[in-house]
C-alpha cells in the first residue's frame, strides 16, 4: 500500500497513537469530492479538527 501525504492542515495538535489495530476506510457519496473536500467539509460543517 502506497500512503500519500497531501499536505491536510488540522486545527489542533494531533496524538499519536501507539498502537493500530485495524483501518477502516470509508468512501463518500459524493460524485466529485476528493480527500481535501471531505477534509474542509468535516471542518466547516461539523467543527471537527478534519477528517
Amino acid at each position: 500500500m502506497k500512503i500519500e501525504n497531501v499536505g491536510l492542515k488540522f486545527s489542533k495538535a494531533l496524538t499519536p497513537l501507539k498502537r493500530v489495530t485495524k483501518i477502516i476506510i470509508h468512501h463518500p457519496a459524493h460524485p466529485t469530492w476528493g480527500i481535501k473536500e471531505i477534509h474542509d467539509y468535516h471542518k466547516k460543517s461539523n467543527g471537527w479538527n478534519r477528517i
